[in-house]
């Protein structure tokens, strides 16, 4: 069953067995037939407060208003948010889920500290030799990966 909000529940189970820094990942642009894909990772503090945390959602949730003002907080209190991107070009030599994948490579490289686990929304990348979850709904369950939908 999918909680009414995305909840932290994870993240602090993984931070309770030493993953300090546990990464929400998600992508947007899948569907559409022409244009970018984009991936965002978003790093939580492991202590959350503040009204800032309310805000956070499924980005589909969320209207264009409410997703800047969640984007603008994440940028101030997330530990990371990064975002990368793969172009039109690269999803019609390489493919949807080959171009998806090396969006998120990107994103990852932008962060200062690498992640010690990665929760991703609907899919793994075993090519990325990290400890990692798929989700599906992720963006509706994980507060990580509702972070990263509004970064994407």
């Amino acid at each position: 069953m999918i909680p009414d909000r995305p909840h932290f529940d994870l993240e602090r189970r993984l931070h309770s067995q030493g993953y300090a820094l546990v990464a929400g990942i998600d992508e947007a642009g899948r569907g559409p037939l022409a244009g970018p894909v984009s991936a965002g990772i978003a790093i939580l503090p492991q202590k959350l407060s503040g009204d800032w945390v309310g805000l956070v959602n499924d980005s589909k949730k969320l209207s264009p208003a409410q997703r800047e003002l969640a984007y603008h907080q994440l940028q101030t209190e997330a530990v990371a948010l990064s975002v990368g991107f793969s172009s039109s070009q690269e999803i019609d030599s390489l493919g949807i889920s080959s171009a998806t994948r090396l969006a998120i490579r990107r994103a990852l490289e932008k962060i200062p500290s690498r992640p010690h686990y990665l929760l991703l929304d609907a899919f793994s990348i075993p090519e990325i030799k990290l400890p990692q979850i798929a989700i599906k709904k992720g963006d509706a369950i994980s507060l990580s990966i509702a972070a990263a939908s509004i970064a994407a």
